[in-house]
């Protein structure tokens, strides 16, 4: 189990990167199957037991202010249990304060048609489809989001090279489609390994097991096969882009593991003597043609996430955004608004009001009536909650675009903008044309301002950080935060 700093370690790096966390809790070993669930003093005692770990990481969730804490992994037999089991422990991690998103993490085997949410709270068992539909319902309305663990999409197959692309787009959409009924939103997590009939078989090939001479690990026996795992992200996508806007409350796609090395075929722990050689037929994605197929969907559709007030984000890509269709959730956004700079207003939506009521708000406080944000352009979005909001896909906008001769020059004055160039913000002042005074970014968390002024970073020595100390602002290079794709920032060009 991992420490308090490692967690503190590990949620830096993710916040510097723009990434939100989760942490997902799992049991691994023995699980009582054999124990039916009339047996409650040993139902009563296992929960007793297991609800104490849950509370104290719920605990650093809650200090760390993580964005996602997971449940579930391994325990689709315990979640068939009663659902007041859960709904006890779900109100023992909320009284510790917690107040991110709870995940259950449920494992779907399409290959045997079978799925860990049928038996949700008994919900194999009842007098008609509705009522085992209800019962499934109650317990995963005890969570804010679904996450679909996937190993295998190819329903019905005994025969690997048969499957096609579109006979897994098949059963994902069947899988999207069915998990959308219920009262959760949505992540799916692909665990599929890189082997021949890796989309088929229920096969678990752990990394962390060499796989040399004599090797018992099942990854021994496989045939390396990274096209078929990068086909199953690809219909995944492809499936979820189906929808314009996509698939309403699906809000994540997740990889099975992102191992510890560049090299996936051989790797040696530092200070030790433990050698492995199955990171290449292993669910990760890292170094493969699957993680390309990820970072070219990503890239062309950033993923971003807001918390609860205000989030300063971009837009990256070089397709307009639609302002009611995407911030249209009156459950989600109270208002957005953007800066121009070229005539120096505010302009404001607000999915709450009417055109008319918008039209008469601007028109009274002097602003423009916001309908679109511009490849390029940051905004404000003041959220009601955490939530993933679907960027528009399209080419992306390097920090050239921002050179006097680019297609989006920085004016003189406050400019409000986004590229989706992962950089520094000195890289960025280098890139555009050395024509900055200032670069802010805005951290929700804190409600503080990050800072950079390259007349400052050119006396060299302490004087940056010192202004930024003295005025209680955030430093980039500290807390290793970067531009990049989906976030705003001001630019002020004298």
């Amino acid at each position: 189990m991992m420490t308090r700093d490692e967690y503190t370690r590990l949620v830096a790096a993710a916040r510097s990167r723009n990434l939100a966390f989760m942490m997902h809790l799992s049991v691994y070993g023995p699980i009582p199957v054999d124990v039916d669930s009339s047996h409650t003093a040993f139902w009563d005692a296992w929960f007793a037991a297991y609800q104490p770990y849950v509370v104290e990481y719920a605990g650093i969730a809650r200090d760390l202010k993580i964005e996602y804490l997971a449940l579930g992994l391994n325990l689709q037999y315990m979640s068939s249990l009663p659902v007041a089991y859960w709904q006890k422990l779900v109100n023992a991690v909320r009284a510790t304060g917690y107040t991110g998103k709870l995940v259950y993490a449920a494992q779907v085997k399409p290959h045997i048609s079978w799925s860990e949410v049928y038996s949700f709270n008994g919900g194999t068992v009842g007098s008609s489809d509705a009522d085992r539909a209800a019962k499934r319902a109650e317990f995963i309305s005890l969570f804010d989001v679904l996450m679909l663990d996937i190993y295998n999409v190819a329903q019905g197959r005994s025969v690997p090279e048969t499957i096609s692309r579109d006979d897994m787009k098949a059963t994902l959409r069947s899988i999207l489609q069915e998990a959308r009924q219920y009262p959760a939103q949505i992540m799916v997590m692909v665990g599929t390994p890189s082997v021949f009939g890796g989309a088929v078989a229920e096969d678990y090939i752990e990394p962390g097991i060499g796989c040399g001479a004599g090797c018992s690990s099942l990854a021994g026996s496989k045939q390396r096969d990274y096209m078929q795992q990068a086909d199953v992200y690809q219909a995944l996508y492809e499936v979820i882009n189906e929808t314009p806007a996509g698939q309403g409350n699906l809000v994540g796609v997740l990889s099975w593991g992102y191992w510890y090395t560049d090299n996936s075929t051989s790797y040696t722990f530092p200070n030790s003597t433990v050698h492995l050689q199955a990171y290449d037929k292993s669910a990760s994605v890292r170094g493969k043609p699957s993680e390309a197929v990820m970072r070219w969907w990503n890239r062309q559709a950033p993923i971003v996430q807001t918390n609860r007030g205000w989030n300063l984000l971009g837009n990256s890509t070089n397709t307009s955004l639609n302002v009611a269709a995407t911030f249209g959730d009156t459950s989600k956004v109270a208002c957005v608004w953007k800066w121009n700079s070229a005539n120096g207003r505010w302009a404001f939506f607000s999915p709450s009001l009417t055109n008319q009521a918008i039209s008469a708000y601007a028109a009274s406080k002097g602003y423009d009536v916001l309908t679109s944000i511009n490849a390029g352009e940051g905004f404000w979005v003041n959220a009601q909650d955490t939530y993933s909001p679907v960027l528009p896909p399209g080419p992306a906008i390097p920090a050239t675009a921002f050179l006097s001769t680019g297609g989006n020059a920085l004016a003189s004055g406050w400019n409000l903008v986004s590229t989706s160039d992962t950089m520094t913000p000195a890289q960025f002042v280098s890139a555009a044309g050395n024509t900055v005074a200032t670069i802010w970014a805005y951290d929700n968390p804190s409600g503080k301002w990050y800072f950079y002024a390259p007349s400052l970073d050119a006396q060299g020595g302490t004087a940056l950080g010192d202004y930024i100390k003295a005025n209680s602002y955030l430093d980039f290079t500290n807390a290793n935060k970067a531009l990049g794709a989906g976030l705003g920032f001001w630019v002020n060009k004298p």
